[in-house]
């Protein structure tokens, strides 16, 4: 019985440091939001951003929600930064997946469909079984380090002109994805901290910049 009460006394002290840390970074988030003159916007649990529910990102795990948003504009960008958890697995196997996310929605921009993510092993495996992965043979380098996917190859691979594939070559690994006019920058089970969201939107920015025709 003692040792079911230690268990119980456990679970319950880790269910209240978990809620602490997460009120703390909410109220971190909020002031960052004043800082960099945007708005803090409440999302309930299961609240997903409708331009992204179509993307690579969320189409794993469940229980999928996008959380802690603040959101602002530059010239005719819109900005959104926030905290996205999904779900995979259960039992002893559950894993929770969280990443700061930043969603730029820019009126000029038509981006095909596309996910761009750092490759691992899981994906050699897939490219060994013949799934999709747009390579290119100018850039060796780039096919090697990134996995590149989308519906539509050949407005892929005129989106990604050589600019685009010799910045990827030569700057850190990150995750993007294109749909239309929205951009998502992401790192792979990353959460930022609040504090460095600045330099984060920042980053995406530079990423997107590369995109531009103009």
């Amino acid at each position: 019985m003692d040792l079911l009460r230690l268990m119980a006394v456990l679970i319950v002290a880790a269910f209240v440091i978990s809620k602490c840390l997460d009120y703390r970074r909410t109220q971190i988030v909020k002031a960052v939001a004043g800082q960099l003159g945007f708005i803090y916007q409440e999302t309930s649990a299961q609240f997903v951003d409708s331009r992204i529910r179509q993307s690579t990102l969320c189409s794993k795990g469940r229980d999928h929600r996008l959380k802690n948003v603040i959101k602002g504009h530059l010239n005719d960008i819109k900005i959104s930064v926030g905290d996205y958890v999904y779900i995979t697995g259960s039992g002893r196997s559950r894993a929770t997946h969280r990443q700061t996310i930043v969603i730029l929605d820019c009126s000029r921009s038509c981006l095909p469909r596309f996910s761009l993510t750092p490759e691992n092993i899981l994906h050699k495996i897939s490219n060994f079984l013949g799934y999709a992965d747009i390579n290119f043979s100018s850039h060796p380098e780039f096919s090697k380090r990134y996995r590149l996917t989308g519906p539509d190859e050949r407005a892929i691979r005129a989106c990604f002109v050589p600019n685009v594939l010799t910045f990827f070559e030569t700057h850190g690994s990150f995750c993007v994805e294109g749909m239309g006019s929205v951009f998502l920058y992401y790192k792979r089970d990353y959460a930022c901290q609040p504090q460095e969201w600045q330099k984060l939107i920042n980053t995406a920015f530079r990423v997107h910049k590369q995109f531009q025709s103009d």
